[in-house]
């Protein structure tokens, strides 16, 4: 049993990385998407122009961890894929202490791209869908994150990824060194 964490800033490609990944790896896999249960516990102008506090964050993370123990424990998938910015620390701690302590592994995944990249792609793509965020919203939050965000630096268990030229690329390189078997 599986957690695989994709953390990086707003616009990286967290989502597509880990549509990618299930993509990927099979029915097996199931993805969680920490703003399904942001949406039902901010209020929505608050999200898109300013990084909610921790207390609140751990709310929602809390709910996105509870949804991934219970899809492991049922047997409904082998991995889990959560993803959202997961920018400091001490969140991040806490959530890999909650899964270890119920014998689940944890990988995390730090999904970077150069700012520039990231106003490029948002001013160039048309609007995202299946996001919560506009692009320019995307590229507001960017750059407050990017204020804040504070560095894996001596975590285990975190794999650096790029993802700077392609999709299908950083999605292999991370299969590849997590020992991912492909569907």
């Amino acid at each position: 049993m599986n957690v695989f964490f994709l953390s990086g800033l707003p616009g990286v490609g967290k989502k597509t990385i880990a549509m990618k990944l299930k993509e990927k790896i099979g029915a097996n896999v199931f993805n969680v998407s920490v703003d399904d249960y942001k949406v039902k516990n901010t209020d929505p102008e608050h999200v898109t122009n300013e990084i909610d506090p921790l207390r609140i964050r751990l709310i929602y993370c809390d709910e996105a961890i509870s949804h991934a123990k219970n899809l492991l424990k049922t047997g409904e998938c082998d991995h889990v894929i959560i993803h959202d910015t997961f920018h400091l620390r001490a969140l991040r701690k806490k959530l890999t202490e909650k899964l270890i302590n119920d014998n689940i592994n944890v990988k995390w995944i730090h999904v970077t791209v150069t700012s520039g990249l990231v106003k490029y792609r948002l001013c160039t793509e048309g609007e995202r869908g299946n996001h919560m965020l506009t692009n320019n919203q995307t590229y507001v939050l960017h750059n407050l994150f990017e204020k804040v965000f504070e560095p894996f630096a001596d975590e285990e268990n975190v794999l650096e990824v790029s993802n700077e030229e392609n999709i299908n690329l950083c999605t292999s390189d991370v299969l590849e060194q997590l020992q991912l078997p492909v569907a």
